[in-house]
């Protein structure tokens, strides 16, 4: 299982990068709200020219949040699944949700690529960067779910910890 989940971590690492690439030529190389000319600009113009850099760099964290997700989770997993199970109770619990949002996220990107008639790199991309999320979420869960079992023996049998 953590073979699959490093091959899955390397490709969700390439494809993170062309997402950030990607992402950065959506982002900062479209059309501009302010034109550029050589004449100066009017006053007043500054403003807009900071509006519209914050709202690029916004969008691209983004792209940037998006990116980190879909190689930190498998990688995550391949760490966390080597590792005992230990007291912490709340880091797998939170892994797993935010691993299922990300599921949720490239879930609807997935569905989106499949609903269209031509099937491209795309596809590939998105199912990769879905199994990569499906996997981490796999592992946190299983880590959870291990805990509760053991909490619940240990109730039964009258030992606290």
């Amino acid at each position: 299982m953590r073979t699959v989940g490093t091959f899955l971590s390397l490709l969700c690492a390439l494809i993170a990068i062309g997402l950030l690439l990607m992402g950065y030529v959506v982002v900062f190389d479209g059309n501009q709200l302010i034109p550029e000319s050589e004449s100066p600009l009017p006053e007043g113009s500054a403003y807009w020219i900071r509006l519209e850099y914050w709202h690029d760099v916004r969008a691209y964290g983004l792209w940037i949040l998006l990116a980190l997700g879909c190689v930190m989770i498998p990688i995550l997993g391949i760490i966390r699944s080597g590792k005992p199970i230990s007291t912490r109770k709340v880091t797998d619990r939170v892994l797993s949700f935010i691993s299922g949002l990300y599921l949720l996220i490239w879930s609807w990107g997935l569905v989106i690529r499949l609903r269209q008639r031509d099937l491209d790199w795309v596809l590939v991309a998105t199912s990769i960067i879905f199994a990569g999320c499906l996997y981490g979420l796999l592992v946190f869960w299983k880590r959870a779910r291990h805990r509760i079992d053991e909490e619940a023996q240990q109730a039964v049998d009258g030992n606290p910890h």
